[in-house]
């Protein structure tokens, strides 16, 4: 009886070890398929690259095509600028070119001293007209529709039509216009001799206002909230 039980206890210690050991040859079976089936699978994707540089910021090459998106006053006034690698590259205007202005197309030139402004295709320079405004013509600005000139000789502002540069009204404001702004609804003109600001609407040119600054004011900025305007005389500034 003795060497039949431990026959006994011996054959169950041997199924007990029979049956682990089947288990653990199927969970290394079953774990060495699936290393094969990852190594043969589909490799991982790669983590995307960092981003490069946006293209307007690379040296030598030249800013991609902006979407026609309508102009705003942050758009006109917030200017970009992108190196053209163009030195020495010069073009006709009239006589003295003191004010300069871009539409988004082409670059408009007033002339102080031949009482005109020129219209120059911005891609390559050419000449696009010669209009004619009033005397001592100095600043000049873009509402998004219209071409704005000051007169400093002639204390009046005009309003050139985009497409043709025909005078679409003249306006009077104070004594020796000089500077120009624009601020999305107004044009803002700095009167060097009569050391004021005058304020026109942007769509037909009614006065809307006249505010004192420092002394012979020359050049005005709209910031996206106020206008500044230089004081040459008094070495000041003024925010209105």
């Amino acid at each position: 009886m003795g060497k039949f039980r431990e026959r006994k206890i011996c054959f169950w210690w041997f199924r007990v070890i029979f049956v682990a050991g089947l288990v653990a040859g199927i969970v290394f079976l079953a774990s060495l398929e699936s290393s094969k089936a990852q190594t043969i699978g589909i490799n991982p994707v790669p983590p995307p690259s960092p981003p490069s540089a946006p293209r307007e910021t690379l040296p030598g090459i030249p800013p991609p095509p902006q979407p026609d998106l309508p102009l705003t006053p942050q758009r006109l006034a917030l200017l970009r600028w992108y190196g053209a690698n163009q030195a020495g590259i010069q073009f006709s205007v009239g006589t003295y070119p003191c004010g300069i202005a871009f539409d988004g197309a082409n670059i408009w030139v007033a002339n102080s001293r031949s009482n005109n402004v020129t219209k120059l295709q911005a891609s390559n320079g050419v000449n696009r007209g010669t209009f004619g405004v009033g005397t001592n013509p100095h600043a000049i600005a873009f509402d998004g529709t219209n071409i704005w000139v000051t007169s400093y000789a002639s204390n009046k502002v005009a309003m050139l039509r985009l497409g043709d540069g025909v005078i679409l009204g003249t306006f009077g404001v104070g004594t020796g216009p000089y500077g120009l702004a624009f601020d999305g609804a107004s044009i803002w003109v700095a009167n060097f001799r009569s050391n004021n600001v005058t304020k026109l609407r942007a769509t037909d040119g009614v006065a809307l206002g006249l505010f004192g600054v420092g002394t012979t004011p020359k050049a005005i900025a709209f910031d996206g909230a106020n206008i500044w305007v230089t004081n040459s005389g008094s070495n000041s500034v003024s925010k209105l």
